[in-house]
């Protein structure tokens, strides 16, 4: 999809970036989906037992994490298991998109165009919901920033994350 005259020519490296971009939101789109199953099992429990390797797996051999990664669905944004994932994904994302690239050389300008238009309409058919629940649920007094509870109280604070730490901080805070 050309945009006036002006448009960019398809670089090789401008492919690349698009379809980079489209198999990471695919990936977090899919990680998204699979975190709102309650019991995943078929493929989405795959897809989970999957994640939770190559996390364990990054974890070891490249960060060097002995302990334990296992944790609760949903609850890995800011913790070393959900850097971990980030980096899973940025990594898959990367070899999909050169393969991807390499796959279609000789097509590659006319597919770019194409798939730079279908992410930009996934972009705004799961950033528009997201955005509008995030807007209702801060107009809820309750739902996000809860007023903390007395275990999160006597945490010491070397234990709670950053976003931990943010969240009872505007619990705390009614205005």
């Amino acid at each position: 999809m050309s945009h006036g005259p002006l448009a960019a020519p398809a670089s090789p490296m401008r492919g690349w970036f698009v379809r980079f971009a489209a198999v990471y939101f695919a990936l977090i789109s899919l990680e998204r989906l699979v975190g709102l199953v309650p019991a995943p099992s078929g493929w989405a429990g795959a897809v989970e037992v999957g994640l939770g390797h190559g996390t364990a797996w990054i974890g070891r051999q490249l960060v060097g994490i002995t302990r334990d990664l296992s944790v609760e669905a949903g609850a890995i944004s800011d913790t070393p298991v959900g850097w971990l994932r980030f980096a899973l994904s940025l990594g898959i994302a990367a070899i999909a998109a050169t393969v991807w690239l390499a796959m279609n050389r000789k097509t590659a300008g006319a597919q770019t165009d194409r798939i730079r238009a279908w992410l930009r309409l996934g972009l705004r058919y799961v950033l528009g919901p997201t955005l509008l629940v995030y807007g209702v649920v801060k107009l809820i007094p309750p739902t996000q920033f809860a007023y903390p509870t007395l275990f999160q109280l006597i945490t010491p604070l070397g234990e709670a994350s950053p976003q931990g730490l943010l969240w009872r901080f505007m619990g705390y805070s009614p205005v």
